[in-house]
């Protein structure tokens, strides 16, 4: 499988989809985008930025911070794919989010019980980053969450807990770049065993791969978190991650249909329990672990976090169209061999190993909500 969350959308040959667009479609038309915001911030999906009249505090200790309720947000252990990370547990990080009509500042708290400062051989920092698509909005797919794919890249603003602070991009799994400034400034504290760190840029970005913010249009954007915990040696992709989330800037506009797309609310509704049966019956425990699967492997993706990490309708298409998104997968010696990877060079291409499954639509459906309960 390839993973992460992608919008709800049509392509040739996915009935499901193609029967679910158009129910959603009526659905918009006689009640509007409203709905699908507040259900979207029911499922804690949405932080929101409040406006701020004068400049925009970046000492993480502020009063203005204070007054400011968060939205809280759970990270998972990157176990998808390697490398992964010894942590199986997931942590919680709180939100805040300031604007006015120049620029965006978030607050970012969150546990940690040993302040690691220091980079050197064998030794890493404690570090945050906020993950945006560079292209958002109505028709436009969300990256793949790890670092982007192909002609959907991402931009990253990065705290290191060593003062460093930058922009990186990303087009795809391994291809993160340090990117020339672009104005982002951090500040951070460290004290009763938290961290607060305050991220703070211009709402506009110079040309390049720069997220570009405009509240007024873009009521919703879309952004991602991870974190990485230093002195139990996490770097680069072992982690914490969150899928992907949306800030809604209080004084903007919010495109309904937009917001409808992002909401998962289709009237046919699947059952968890026929899934997680359907996962035997189909042998999907021969390539994927995940909780109660009868033998654990390393073939595929983990899926113990899917439903935590990823958009429904991205679990959706991800079973029809497996390679849409190859994830690079290193071998490793085991034993007697190589171990098995998850994709296979066919015509110079990447393509999954994972066959198409032969079921009903109604099945389809059962099986993302089985997916959507591992979390």
């Amino acid at each position: 499988m390839r993973w992460e969350g992608h919008h709800l959308r049509s392509k040739p040959g996915l009935s499901l989809v193609l029967v679910l667009l158009a129910l959603l479609g009526g659905v918009a038309k006689a009640g509007g985008g409203g709905e699908s915001l507040g259900a979207l911030k029911k499922k804690g999906e949405v932080v929101t930025a409040r406006w701020h009249l004068g400049t925009l505090p970046t000492d993480p200790s502020n009063a203005a911070w204070s007054r400011i309720e968060p939205g809280e947000i759970r990270l998972y252990p990157q176990i998808m794919v390697r490398p992964k990370s010894a942590a199986r547990e997931p942590i919680a990080l709180r939100v805040k989010a300031l604007y006015n009509q120049t620029d965006l500042a978030i607050h970012l708290e969150w546990a940690d019980g040993q302040q690691a400062t220091q980079h050197q051989i064998g030794r890493f920092p404690d570090a945050v980053a906020v993950q945006w698509p560079i292209r958002y909005g109505p028709g436009i797919e969300l990256p793949y969450v790890g670092m982007g794919h192909v002609e959907h890249p991402v931009a990253l603003w990065f705290w290191r807990a060593d003062d460093r602070v930058e922009t990186l991009a990303a087009e795809g799994f391994g291809s993160l770049t340090t990117q020339p400034p672009d104005g982002v400034e951090a500040k951070a504290l460290w004290e009763q065993g938290r961290w607060r760190v305050v991220l703070k840029r211009s709402l506009t970005a110079p040309p390049g791969p720069y997220v570009q913010i405009n509240p007024a249009m873009a009521g919703l954007v879309p952004f991602a978190l991870a974190v990485w915990n230093g002195e139990v040696g996490q770097r680069d992709g072992d982690k914490f991650l969150a899928g992907w989330h949306y800030l809604h800037f209080e004084q903007g506009k919010v495109d309904p249909q937009y917001a409808m797309s992002l909401d998962w609310s289709p009237p046919i509704r699947g059952n968890p329990e026929v899934g997680k049966s359907l996962m035997l019956k189909l042998g999907c425990a021969a390539c994927h672990s995940y909780p109660g699967s009868p033998t654990p492997t390393e073939i595929g993706p983990d899926l113990t976090y899917a439903g935590g990490i990823h958009q429904p309708d991205y679990l959706l298409e991800s079973i029809q169209r497996p390679s849409a998104v190859i994830v690079p997968d290193v071998p490793t010696a085991v034993c007697c061999g190589p171990r098995q990877t998850f994709s296979t060079l066919t015509q110079g291409k990447r393509v999954s190993i994972m066959p198409a499954l032969q079921i009903s639509d109604q099945e389809l459906l059962d099986l993302v909500e089985y997916l959507r309960t591992l979390h």
